[in-house]
């Protein structure tokens, strides 16, 4: 990383495998990686600790460990459930994987003004496994979940894409 020119991309994605339990597995790349004005979208595991690492309330310290396939739209309107791709709610949930499993949701008793609640856990009022927080000009977007597209649904798939183009 510290000899490859960034200056070309326009979205760093932090892999689910790139941390566990809140440790980030390279910090001295979590920093480098951090000094480019990209947006960020961390997956699982590793996104949580990416944005620990980083300071970030929805880093790692901040969350726990469910395992629930589905979430809460907490703002149908949002833009992440219709740009690019149409996602139709059913009573307000929508399942973003075939089965049950691991997911990171961050607590978020009452959202503080850079936070943005996307997904909420369907059992529960304060977690999230898809949330997204700002600052200044620079956002970035926890996946809570650590398995890719082939285990998504159609509609999981459309919400990652959705999530992507958002940061742009």
């Amino acid at each position: 990383i510290p000899s490859t020119a960034l200056g070309d991309y326009h979205l760093l994605v932090i892999g689910p495998d790139t941390g566990r339990n809140g440790v980030f597995a390279a910090p001295d790349i979590a920093g480098l990686l951090l000094q480019y004005p990209f947006p960020v979208l961390g997956l699982g595991q590793g996104g949580s600790a990416f944005f620990e690492q980083a300071g970030l309330g929805i880093g790692w310290a901040h969350s726990w460990i469910s395992f629930d396939p589905s979430v809460y739209v907490v703002d149908p309107a949002a833009r992440y459930w219709s740009e690019p791709y149409t996602i139709t709610p059913l009573e307000r949930r929508v399942q973003l994987y075939a089965e049950r499993l691991e997911e990171i949701g961050v607590y978020v008793p009452k959202p503080a003004a850079s936070l943005t609640p996307i997904g909420r856990e369907t059992g529960d009022p304060a977690h999230y496994p898809v949330i997204r927080e700002t600052h200044g000009e620079r956002s970035f977007i926890l996946w809570g979940y650590s398995r890719g597209p082939t285990a998504m649904t159609d509609d999981g798939r459309s919400l990652l894409v959705n999530l992507s183009h958002s940061l742009r």
